[in-house]
């Protein structure tokens, strides 16, 4: 049987992601706080952990993978490890571009959207695309249209098909 050690536990955790963010909890310094305490049974262990989602799912979801983490880590050391966890949502000062990015690469987003049809919610899109495309910018244009999309006949695209980038 091997001693808890802080490390352990922190390399455990390195396995557990934050899955809007697409990095593990450790990378990202999600991980607050972590109290240790040997007791005759085993260990206790109580943790905060942050959350980029104010979603009660998704913060039940990651307290989950955390005490997943700590029973595979109690399993591999041979030791008895009772794991309080607490996640919080990351407040807004606490929300950096790296626990923010929802769209890595991606620095703007322009929305248009309008409650009506037959606005020139596609005209203005697509003037804008190009005109920030012809200014240098790199442009990704999204036709999210639910009665379909015309993007693909205002740039005379109807037959292309979308080739994915693999990185």
């Amino acid at each position: 049987m091997e001693a808890l050690t802080r490390e352990h536990l922190l390399e455990a955790l390195s396995g557990v992601m934050e899955p809007d963010l697409g990095k593990d909890i450790i990378t990202l310094n999600l991980v607050e706080l972590i109290a240790m305490e040997e007791q005759e049974e085993g260990w206790r262990l109580h943790m905060r952990v942050k959350s980029s989602s104010p979603a009660m799912h998704a913060r039940l979801r990651m307290r989950e993978a955390v005490e997943f983490a700590v029973e595979k880590l109690a399993t591999q050391l041979g030791t008895a490890i009772a794991a309080d966890v607490e996640v919080v949502v990351l407040s807004q000062e606490e929300r950096t571009l790296d626990t923010r990015k929802v769209l890595p690469g991606v620095q703007h987003v322009i929305a248009i959207a309008s409650g009506k049809g037959g606005v020139g919610k596609s005209t203005v899109t697509a003037n804008l695309a190009v005109e920030l495309a012809r200014r240098g910018y790199r442009v990704g244009l999204i036709d999210a249209d639910i009665h379909g999309p015309s993007m693909p006949t205002m740039f005379d695209v109807v037959r292309e098909k979308p080739v994915p980038i693999e990185k």
